[in-house]
This record gives structure tokens, C-alpha cells and sequence, in this order.
């Protein structure tokens, strides 16, 4: 029996990835890279390589090795260095580039083409980039990053950040195959400026990523004739029939947040634009942030003026782009759904509450692969530092990233009271789904139908006409609600039965059995009420928060639809609706020490409501799945 215990308690869980390249992308454990050269002198072969390649961007040199992974050889890989300011770390700890079939036609990893491995150039935390990208991969399209540790030729040369190429299969992967349209890189120089209608001109300032036999820009220049050329009365109605500006201003919200200026409204870099073939609009992708968090100030503002920068900060140099929708000439319309969604990112995931549990989890992860970093450019006493306090770097000041946090809470929290925030619903939840409905509950016809339980926290009824249902965080204005009121603390259902002419609360899409998102969204159909995505749910089981409203996100035990979800499960300490072995083995784990448990799963693990969680819970809750005890 004591063996038995153990081996239950010692369960294997095992993640299933609904992409194949989310293995590579996987950040709940550092990957292991392994490059093999066949020339000793290869740090020396790359670097040569790298300055005659510097001088013609489109003519990178790569040389030729093996990469390694799970054990598995790919052959006649590239391998170059990579970078601008980051070829500067003063160690030989340079960033590399692997592309897998710059030897090998067609050759793939994982169903990747490009490996992008950054060296945390000025980072003492290694956090930066990881952070910024872990909230921008939220709400709009861009890069995954994750951690992978990596050898050259069997040594291990350090802890890199593992960046996702923004290229066709990125395009392909957000916005479905079929894609040919151009993509373009605002480097080195692409402030949006119009120089004329000769394409040449440009050449110097944006790089060309895709059709480059065809190189037409004529599309990329019309956008900068539009941004620059339009007169401001008609502004706003040409550029929305060109350019995606929700994924923009997304961007800039948290961009702006992060104070990144190494990016269009800084120095005017750093960003794709892609012409999507399906809509004939541009959109704006990110990219690079290893200098977020105030790391770089332009040379002309102080460490108090980067924390407290300004929401609509404007840079002395010409940004078109920036200046015409957000900031001095920017469209009313445009300004009032930035300030909104800087308001609802405040509140969820721009802030100390978030934020600095997320940077102790990701710290945790890597702690032994920093320190064990011998090519590192700051000391193991300077990561610690850094994740807390502000460190000095020569003339420049690297901040803290909690110190950060603080003061960027407390500024914006201060520039937002100063506005008047046109139509910003708030107290309304998105409380219960169902995927799949066979016997819970009927519509007024007597069928059984998918359904999303919308919840008012707030003390007073609130009307929803205008506002947005979606299962698509792309096409948020899939279904607008009608003239409907929420009375004060209640819920409303609404049929996810795809069939909108049932009756004014029957959506235009179903829910997926196997899982997706789910979002509630302002009358701009742009900002975000309240959104989740829940899991793959067995036929009658529901998906939502406990207690209603919450940030428990939860499998239920029981589904209650037009009905509080206020209970508790005693023993369901993973908070899926179940009762399992697992369950007992993070209260075991708990009771010793070894993992931080939530309060909500605190309360489940008491399962003998002593007030302690003890190793005799876990025990009952282990009797429990096997049967010996029939309650606790």
C-alpha cells in the first residue's frame, strides 16, 4: 500500500500541443540546444562571416552544423550570429540565427524554418523580452518565446531566449494558408515618413521579407502616402480601409506600459508590416524588447521621466503614424479605444498583482540555468538584484523590474483618472459555458443548445445593447447584443446554437466541444469586457468561475446555469471538476513545503475543515479516489 501511495502521488501529467511547433515554444520547462560544428574556430568562422554579411542585410552568410534536440540530429543546418546592439555583449555569448534549410531544401523543425536565440543583450533579469511578449501574445499576434539552454559543441555556452521568426509560417499560422502578401520590416529606419512616390528611396529604410523577385512596394507606400498625405477630415476612414488598427493600438498600449523605445515611436524600428491577402489590410506585428522596462532613454530623458512616462508621449522626431492616430493629431476615435484598453490592461494584466507573481515563476525556472551561465554578461548577485531593484550600468541606470512595475502602476493609474473613459463597461463576467449541452437545460423552444452564462457583479442592472459576443479574438464583433438588461447581481443566458433568427438571444456561432476562446468585448468591438478559453469539456459538463465573477477559472462539478457558481469542492485542489489522485499530491506537497498553493485551493485542500492543510487531507482525499471512504 505504501507503494502504491507513492506511485499515485507521483502521477505524470502530460501536455498535449494543439501546434506542432508548440514544443518548441513550450515555457514550462527550459529546452536543451545542442549546435555541433565541425571547425574548431567557429566562434571566429561566424563572427567573419557576420561582418561581410552586416554590410548587405539580404546577404547573411551561414555556415554549416549539426542541431541537436531530444536526441534527434538535423544535418546541414545554417548557424550565423544575429543582432545589432546585442553583438555588442562583451562576452562571446553572441546571438545566433538557425535556419534549417539554408543547406538542406525544405528542411524543418518542428515545422519551423528559423530559430531565433537572443542573448539578453543589457538584462540582468534574462526577463525582458519573455515578459513583454507573454502579454502581447494575449490580445494580438506575435512572437512566443520561451527559454532554451544551449551547447556549442558540447560546451554549454548559456541561457538564451528563444524568439519566434516573424516569416510566412508565422503568417500562415495566425492568419491561415493561403497568405502570399507582402511583409515588410521597419528596419533600419521606418518612420512612415513619405520621401516620394519612387520605391527606391525607401530601400534604405524598410527590408522587404516576402516576393522579393517581384519587389513591389507599391502597397507599402500607399499606406505612407495615406499616413502622411490624407487630409485629417478623412484620415480615419482611409486608414481603416487599408490597416488593421486594433492589433496597433494593442501594441502600442503595452509597448507604451513597458516604455520600449527601441520601436517605431522611439527610434522608429522594430515592428513588420503585412499585407494580409485576405482582407487587402495591413497589420502591424511586433517585434524585439530586450531593451523594455526603460532600458534605453534616447540620450535624452532621465530615470524619472522613463517611469513616468506619458501615456501619449511623442518623440521630438517625425512619427506620422504615431503622431496621426494616437498622439498630438491623433483621430478622437482612435485616442478614446487606446485609453480604454490601457484601462482594461491596467486592471488585468498590467500591473504588480500580475505581473510579479508571473516574474517570481519565470525566475524560478531559470535560476540554475543563469547561474550556471558562464558567458553571462552580469553576475549571478546582479540577476537577483535586478528582479527586485535597480542596478547602475556605466552612465545608464537598469531598472528593477518590480521597481518598475510600481511606479508605471502608479503613474498610469494616475494618468487614467485624469480621462474621461467614453462606454468602458466593467462588472461583467462571462460567468459559465457549456459546449455541450444534451440534457442541462432547454431554450424556450424545448432544445437543448450550447450556452454562455453572463454574470453583473455590479449593484445596479446594466443594458448590454451594443456590446460584442465572440468565440474569435480576431473577429470580435461576431454577435452584438440587443436592447437586453442584466438586473444587479444576475446572469443572463445567452444560446450559442448558431442560429441568430431563434430569437434576439440565440448567438451567430456554437462552442467547440474541444475548446476555444471566448470574449465579451466594448461597443468599439475592440476592447475586451472579460474573455477566457476553456478547455475540451465532456458532454453536460460546464466551464466557468468560482465564486462567480472570480478569477477562478474552473471545471464544475456541477453546471449552474442562471444561478450562482458560489461552492466549493472539497478535495478538487487543481480546481478541474474532479477528484484525483493529483489532487492529493499537491495537498501532500503543500502540507510539506514544497509548492505555494492559491486561496481558493487552500480552502479545497482543507478537506477535513480543520483549518490546516495537513498531510491527513491528502491522505483522505487519496482514500477518497480509491474508494475506501465514500465522503470526508
Amino acid at each position: 500500500m505504501k507503494y502504491f501511495l507513492i506511485f499515485m502521488l507521483l502521477i505524470i501529467f502530460v501536455s498535449v500541443f494543439a501546434d506542432e511547433s508548440d514544443v518548441i515554444y513550450d515555457d514550462s520547462q527550459i529546452l536543451e540546444f545542442y549546435i555541433t560544428f565541425e571547425d574548431d574556430e567557429w566562434y571566429d568562422m561566424l563572427y567573419g562571416n557576420y561582418l561581410l554579411g552586416s554590410e548587405d542585410e539580404n546577404d547573411w552568410i551561414y555556415s554549416q552544423a549539426t542541431f541537436t534536440f531530444n536526441g534527434v540530429d538535423y544535418d546541414s543546418v545554417g548557424v550565423r550570429f544575429k543582432g545589432y546592439k546585442s553583438m555588442g555583449y562583451p562576452t562571446q555569448k553572441k546571438p545566433f540565427k538557425i535556419k534549417f534549410d539554408a543547406f538542406v531544401e525544405d528542411q524543418e523543425f518542428y515545422s519551423l524554418d528559423k530559430l531565433n536565440l537572443n542573448n539578453n543583450y543589457c538584462d540582468p533579469s534574462f526577463l525582458r523580452e519573455k515578459l513583454v511578449y507573454d502579454v502581447m501574445n494575449e490580445y494580438i499576434p506575435s512572437s512566443r518565446a520561451n527559454f532554451a539552454k544551449v551547447y556549442v559543441n558540447g560546451i554549454y555556452w548559456g541561457l538564451y531566449t528563444n524568439v519566434e521568426q516573424v516569416n510566412m509560417k508565422f503568417v500562415d499560422r495566425h492568419y491561415g494558408g493561403g497568405e502570399d502578401g507582402n511583409l515588410f520590416k521597419g528596419d533600419p529606419h521606418g518612420d512612415l515618413v513619405w520621401y516620394g512616390p519612387n520605391q527606391a528611396d525607401y530601400y534604405d529604410l524598410y527590408e522587404i521579407k516576402t516576393n522579393e523577385e517581384l519587389n513591389n512596394w507599391s502597397d507599402l507606400l500607399n499606406l505612407i502616402d495615406i499616413v502622411n498625405n490624407t487630409p485629417a477630415n478623412e484620415f480615419a476612414e482611409d486608414l481603416k480601409g487599408f490597416f488593421h488598427i486594433h492589433n496597433y493600438l494593442f501594441y502600442q498600449v503595452i509597448n507604451n506600459y513597458y516604455v520600449n523605445l527601441d520601436s517605431y515611436f522611439g527610434n522608429s524600428r522594430n515592428y513588420y508590416l503585412y499585407h494580409r491577402t485576405d482582407t487587402n489590410k495591413f497589420t502591424h506585428i511586433p517585434w524585439d524588447f530586450n531593451y523594455a522596462f526603460g532600458v534605453l532613454k534616447l540620450n535624452i530623458l532621465d530615470p524619472d521621466d522613463i517611469l513616468h512616462l506619458d501615456m501619449f508621449w511623442e518623440y521630438s522626431y517625425s512619427r506620422p503614424f504615431y503622431t496621426k492616430t494616437i498622439a498630438t493629431q491623433g483621430v478622437d476615435e482612435y485616442k478614446d479605444i487606446y485609453k480604454m484598453i490601457y484601462k482594461y490592461l491596467a486592471e488585468n494584466e498590467l500591473n504588480e498583482t500580475f505581473l510579479s507573481p508571473h516574474i517570481d515563476e519565470l525566475a524560478d525556472l531559470i535560476r540554475d540555468a543563469v547561474y550556471a551561465d558562464n558567458n553571462k554578461m552580469f553576475t549571478n548577485e546582479e540577476f537577483e538584484t535586478n528582479l527586485e531593484n535597480d542596478i547602475n550600468f556605466g552612465n545608464n541606470v537598469i531598472f528593477g523590474l518590480k521597481h518598475f512595475i510600481q511606479e508605471r502602476d502608479q503613474f498610469i493609474e494616475s494618468q487614467l483618472q485624469n480621462y474621461i473613459i467614453q462606454d468602458y463597461q466593467t462588472g461583467i463576467y462571462i460567468n459559465e459555458v457549456m459546449a455541450m449541452n444534451t440534457s442541462t437545460i432547454t431554450d424556450e423552444f424545448g432544445e437543448y443548445a450550447d450556452w454562455i452564462e453572463i454574470y453583473n457583479s455590479n449593484d445596479v442592472a446594466v443594458n448590454l445593447e451594443g456590446l460584442f459576443l465572440s468565440d474569435n479574438s480576431q473577429t470580435s464583433d461576431k454577435w452584438q447584443f440587443p436592447d437586453v438588461t442584466i438586473p444587479a447581481n444576475d446572469y443572463l443566458i445567452i444560446w450559442a446554437d448558431n442560429d441568430a433568427l431563434s430569437g434576439i438571444l440565440h448567438a451567430n456561432f456554437g462552442l467547440k466541444q474541444e475548446g476555444e476562446f471566448i470574449g465579451i468585448y466594448n461597443k468599439d468591438a475592440i476592447v475586451p469586457i472579460d474573455c477566457f478559453e476553456y478547455p475540451a469539456l465532456l458532454p453536460d459538463v460546464s466551464y466557468g468561475r468560482n465564486p462567480d465573477g472570480s478569477a477562478n477559472l474552473q471545471i464544475m462539478s456541477v453546471a449552474t446555469p442562471s444561478a450562482s457558481n458560489d461552492f466549493v469542492l472539497l478535495g478538487d485542489v487543481d480546481r478541474n471538476g474532479m477528484l484525483q489522485a493529483y489532487d492529493a499530491s499537491l495537498t501532500l506537497r503543500y502540507s510539506i513545503g514544497l509548492i505555494e498553493l492559491d486561496e481558493f485551493q487552500i480552502t479545497n485542500a482543507d478537506v477535513d475543515e480543520n483549518g490546516y492543510v495537513q498531510s491527513m487531507d491528502a491522505s483522505l482525499i487519496l482514500q477518497y479516489v480509491l474508494g475506501i471512504i465514500d465522503e470526508f
